[in-house]
């Protein structure tokens, strides 16, 4: 077993839960991770994801800023793929064309 296999829980929530918070408030794949990874439920990443509900996306700001919320000791360590932690991945969509809108780019 490796350092950080030990740090691997199951989620603390479900399909089920996820369909839900969707309907309610629009949680996607950013509520997701975080609550994921810091082992919460998404009722309880809620209140740390800052304007999410407004905007319905999750950018590194708003990210970094529920990461600190959250209050569990974090480090960003650059453009490498972590043995345990978050990744951000940029799909492609009209956001990413000339004129897209730059709100979710950076």
């Amino acid at each position: 077993m490796t350092e950080f296999t030990s740090l691997i829980c199951r989620p603390r929530f479900t399909f089920d839960d996820a369909n839900r918070a969707a309907d309610a408030w629009g949680a996607n794949c950013g509520p997701g991770a975080l609550a994921a990874i810091m082992g919460m439920t998404l009722d309880e990443v809620r209140p740390h994801m800052g304007d999410f509900e407004r905007k319905h996306y999750t950018n590194p700001t708003l990210m970094n800023d529920a990461l600190r919320s959250v209050g569990t000791p974090w480090k960003k360590i650059g453009a490498i793929w972590p043995h345990y932690g978050l990744v951000r991945v940029q799909w492609e969509g009209p956001w990413t064309e000339p004129g897209g809108s730059p709100l979710n780019i950076h």
